[in-house]
C-alpha cells in the first residue's frame, strides 16, 4: 500500500515559520516511507478544508520548495477546480525528482450536467 499526504490547511503555524514547518513535515513523511505529498491547485480555500479567506499557498512555488527539501517522495497537485468550474478536462502533474515528472489528463464526467 502507498500512502500520500495532502497539505490542505496553512493556519496552524505562524506565517513566518510556515516554510520551516512544511519542510519538517515533508522530510518526516519521506523518512516514514510516505509515497507522495500533494497540494491543492486552486486560488481560494475550498469549504471542505476551511473558510474562503483562509490562506492558500501557490502550488508550484510550494512544490518547488518541498522538492529542494526532499529526495525521494513524489510531489504533485490536485485539481479540485474541475468541479468548481464545471470543466470537462484537467491536468494533474507530479514532480518525481531528478528532472523527471508525470502528467495525466483527468476527465470530469459531470461537466455540462445541470445541478
Amino acid at each position: 500500500m502507498r500512502i500520500g499526504l495532502l497539505f490542505d490547511r496553512f493556519t496552524a503555524v505562524d506565517a513566518g515559520r510556515l516554510g520551516e514547518h512544511l519542510r519538517w513535515i515533508a522530510r518526516s513523511a519521506e523518512d516514514a516511507g510516505a509515497a507522495s505529498l500533494w497540494i491543492n491547485d486552486h486560488l481560494l480555500q475550498i469549504p471542505a478544508f476551511g473558510a474562503a479567506d483562509d490562506p492558500v499557498l501557490e502550488a508550484w512555488s510550494t512544490l518547488s520548495h518541498l522538492a529542494a527539501a526532499t529526495r525521494r517522495i513524489e510531489l504533485g497537485t490536485l485539481a479540485w477546480e474541475l468541479r468548481r468550474r464545471g470543466a470537462r478536462y484537467g491536468l494533474v502533474t507530479m514532480c518525481i525528482g531528478v528532472g523527471q515528472g508525470l502528467a495525466a489528463v483527468i476527465e470530469n464526467p459531470a461537466a455540462g450536467q445541470r445541478r
